[in-house]
């Protein structure tokens, strides 16, 4: 503890010594030099706050659009009929973080194969019943061309 204490003490005199030097030897030539560029920092900033203000704002303009853009996109789902998927399936190269053994490994691959029968079953279903009411808008006119 007494090492880091007499090192921290004379980092502090390097520094107190180094400032006092630094302020005895400040001739004109060093003085004019130091207010020309505190002069200069203190001139340009404003400008260089303003563009990089404005380039942020476009940047950040520019993200925006590129959000609502990809929100108004229309998804081939949505196109159509915005047909959705009854029930999410596993994936079976999800890894389980779980600690036990693999008990039930089977039976998880079982309720799997069941999950995507069920799935497909009912998007037969319900692409038949589409085909349906199509059928169903082309009769209609059909029908009333032939009276």
């Amino acid at each position: 503890m007494a090492d880091i204490l007499n090192r921290l003490r004379s980092m502090a005199e390097a520094h107190v010594a180094n400032i006092g030097e630094t302020w005895a030897s400040l001739d004109l030539h060093r003085i004019l030099r130091l207010v020309m560029i505190i002069g200069a920092y203190l001139l340009l900033r404003p400008y260089l706050v303003k563009m990089t203000g404005a380039s942020q704002m476009e940047q950040h303009e520019r993200e925006d659009a590129e959000t609502k853009k990809r929100a108004a996109e229309i998804s081939p789902n949505q196109m159509r009929g915005g047909l959705r998927v009854a029930a999410e399936i596993p994936d079976a190269d999800e890894v389980d973080t779980s600690t036990s053994a693999d008990w039930g490994s089977k039976a998880r691959k079982r309720q799997r194969e069941v999950l995507k029968k069920m799935l497909e079953v009912e998007e037969t279903r319900l692409s038949e019943l589409q085909e349906d009411d199509e059928d169903k808008d082309i009769e209609e006119f059909l029908i009333k061309e032939d009276k």
